[in-house]
């Protein structure tokens, strides 16, 4: 059985500093989050992941894909400050957060180039069927028309990413990639308690939930993807 070695010697000093900042700035952002001091939670939402996003950029100039898809979750942070409007800040932090998605998903595809058409195929025939189903599910609960389409596309990439994050896994000639699956997994926990708080009964330290679970999420979808680069 082949042996993998992450190559850690060649992740640069900034990135540590950044990722430290990351860690930093989402531990007082939860903090303000759990506490509900709404100020404090809109003004410091989107550090963690411009940290985040920066790091990666400095580390893997040439991963598009990947600091986009960050870049995108920061933008979708920065929209959704104005969630309770569902309005056009909403549609818009939305449309960031979709871009997201396809940017994490054109990196499992990059990373994992060739990849079994049977894959392919199982994906795409997934997301058609996710869509009919969500679009009843969402026309059932979801009052204002406007937001059905682009909830129920949302949340077909969602889901499909995490399908594609596991078929990728089982592609990937290490197991680092799995580290992604466990992200994606928490992406779609963090997205299942906004829309649920949104669109059904809010709960208390409603952010805080949310944000914790997406947070990590994006530490390590970015991480497994990362790690799956630097092996040697």
């Amino acid at each position: 059985m082949p042996s993998f070695v992450v190559s850690w010697s060649s992740i640069v000093t900034p990135f540590w500093v950044l990722l430290g900042l990351f860690v930093a700035s989402s531990a007082v952002h939860l903090v303000f989050c759990f506490r509900e001091m709404e100020k404090m939670r809109r003004v410091t939402k989107i550090l963690p992941l411009l940290f985040l996003s920066i790091a990666f950029v400095i580390q893997f100039p040439n991963e598009w894909a990947l600091w986009a898809a960050l870049f995108s979750g920061m933008l979708g942070d920065f929209f959704l400050l104005w969630k309770k409007k569902q309005g056009i800040f909403f549609l818009v932090g939305v449309a960031f957060f979709f871009a997201c998605h396809l940017f994490a998903l054109a990196e499992y595809v990059f990373l994992t180039y060739p990849m079994q058409m049977g894959f392919y195929v199982a994906y795409w025939i997934y997301v058609g069927v996710f869509v009919l189903g969500m679009g009843y599910f969402c026309f059932r609960i979801v009052k204002k028309r406007s937001l059905i389409g682009p909830l129920t596309f949302y949340f077909a990439v969602l889901t499909g990413n995490l399908l594609m994050s596991i078929f990728a896994a089982t592609q990937f000639s290490s197991s680092m990639l799995w580290i992604a699956v466990v992200g994606e997994a928490l992406f779609l926990l963090s997205d299942i308690i906004l829309g649920m708080t949104m669109f059904g009964k809010d709960v208390k330290r409603r952010d805080f939930y949310i944000m914790v679970t997406y947070l990590l999420a994006q530490l390590l979808i970015a991480t497994g993807m990362g790690l799956s680069l630097l092996i040697s």
